[in-house]
């Protein structure tokens, strides 16, 4: 059986994760930002690219082809932060709700055990 104090120190613990979690999805949503203003820069680049060679060949040889590959990878990693960040905040949630049902359980129980106290004091009286 808990006792209160053990019930605010998970309280205080399921605070703090929500705190990690609400932390995380923040800094989700600016790696999602940060990809696509590149994915956006990107863009520009390749169409300016485009428009200065007139053949697919001149074009695949050249020094922009080689920084759009590396635009792609950099994409590709940032995706693949994006998706790990996402997958832990989700493991966050799933933990902390666990946790919360667990806290609400035992208050329950809490509440079962004091009302049952008090009608058998009651009875006593």
């Amino acid at each position: 059986m808990y006792t209160i104090q053990d019930l605010i120190k998970l309280r205080n613990e399921l605070l703090e994760k929500q705190t990690i979690i609400e932390g995380l999805q923040r800094e989700i949503q600016q790696w999602k930002e940060t990809n696509d203003r590149l994915n956006q820069v990107k863009d520009e680049i390749y169409q300016q690219f485009q428009k200065r060679y007139t053949t697919e060949e001149q074009f695949s040889n050249s020094y922009e082809a080689a920084l759009k590959l590396e635009f792609d990878t950099m994409k590709k990693a940032f995706e693949q932060k994006i998706q790990k960040y996402q997958q832990d905040l989700e493991s966050q949630r799933r933990e902390s709700g666990k946790q919360l049902n667990e806290i609400r359980i035992q208050l329950e129980r809490e509440k079962e055990t004091k009302k049952l106290l008090l009608n058998k004091l009651n009875l006593y009286s």
